[in-house]
C-alpha cells in the first residue's frame, strides 16, 4: 500500500520564461537589501535622537544576520510546506509593517523590535525569492534569471545610499520602505503565480536534525 502523506508535488518547467514577475521578485530582493542600507545611512541621525551607544547601534546591524543564523533552515522548510509566494508575500509585508513601526520608534527597545520584524521579513525574501525564479525561468533563461537576481544586494545598497540623503530625516525614509513593502507584497500577489506546496506537517524533529548536520559539516559554521 502507497502512502501519498507528505506527497509533494513539482510542477514542469515553463516554457517561457515571465520576466514581469521575474521583475517584481528581483525588486523584492532590492527592497529587502534597502532595509540594510537605510541604517547605514541613518545611523547617524539615529544616534543622536535616541541617544544610541555604538554597542546598540551594532545590533540594529547585526539583527538580520543573527535571525539568518537561526531562522533559515525553519524558514525554509516553512516555504516548501506553506509555498514560495505565500511566503514572499508575508516576507515583503513584515518588512513594511517593521519599517513602519520603526518609523515612529521613539526607544531602542521599540526600534529593536522593529527591526526583529524587518529581519524576519528579510529571511523569508532571501529564501522564497530563489524558489520562486526557480519555476518562473524557464530552463534556458535560468543562468540568466539568477544573474540578474545576484546583483539585487549591491542594488539595494547603492539605492538606499543615493536615496537616503535626498529625504528628510531617517523616519521618513523608513517610512518610504513601508509603502514601497505594501506596493511589492501587492504586486507579488498579482503578478506570481501559485506554486506547489507540501502536503507534510512540519516537523522540528526534522528541522533539528537538519541543523546539526549543518553544524558539524564545518563550513557553513566557519562562514
Amino acid at each position: 500500500m502507497t502512502s501519498n502523506q507528505g506527497k509533494h508535488e513539482t510542477a514542469p518547467a515553463p516554457q517561457q520564461t515571465d520576466w514581469i514577475a521575474v521583475a517584481v521578485v528581483f525588486l523584492s530582493g532590492v527592497l529587502a537589501a534597502l532595509q540594510v542600507g537605510k541604517v547605514v545611512i541613518g545611523l547617524p541621525a539615529l544616534r543622536e535622537e535616541l541617544g544610541l551607544s555604538l554597542g546598540a547601534a551594532g545590533w540594529l546591524m547585526a539583527m538580520f544576520a543573527l535571525l539568518g543564523v537561526i531562522g533559515g533552515i525553519p524558514a525554509g522548510a516553512m516555504v516548501k510546506r506553506f509555498g514560495d509566494r505565500r511566503l514572499l508575500i508575508l516576507g515583503a509585508l513584515a518588512l513594511g509593517l517593521g519599517s513602519a513601526a520603526g518609523a515612529v520608534a521613539s526607544s531602542l527597545v521599540t526600534l529593536l523590535a522593529a527591526r526583529l520584524l524587518e529581519g524576519a521579513g528579510f529571511l523569508l525574501v532571501m529564501v522564497a525569492a530563489p524558489v520562486v525564479l526557480q519555476r518562473l525561468a524557464a530552463p534556458r533563461d535560468r543562468d540568466l534569471t539568477f544573474a540578474i537576481w545576484s546583483t539585487f544586494f549591491p542594488t539595494g545598497m547603492a539605492i538606499a545610499l543615493l536615496s537616503g540623503a535626498a529625504l528628510q530625516g531617517w523616519r521618513g525614509f523608513w517610512l518610504a520602505n513601508a509603502l514601497l513593502a505594501g506596493l511589492l507584497a501587492m504586486l507579488v500577489a498579482v503578478t506570481v503565480r501559485r506554486g506547489a506546496v507540501s502536503a507534510a506537517a512540519l516537523s522540528w524533529q526534522a528541522m533539528a536534525r537538519d541543523a546539526g548536520v549543518t553544524i558539524r559539516a564545518g563550513a557553513p559554521m566557519l562562514l
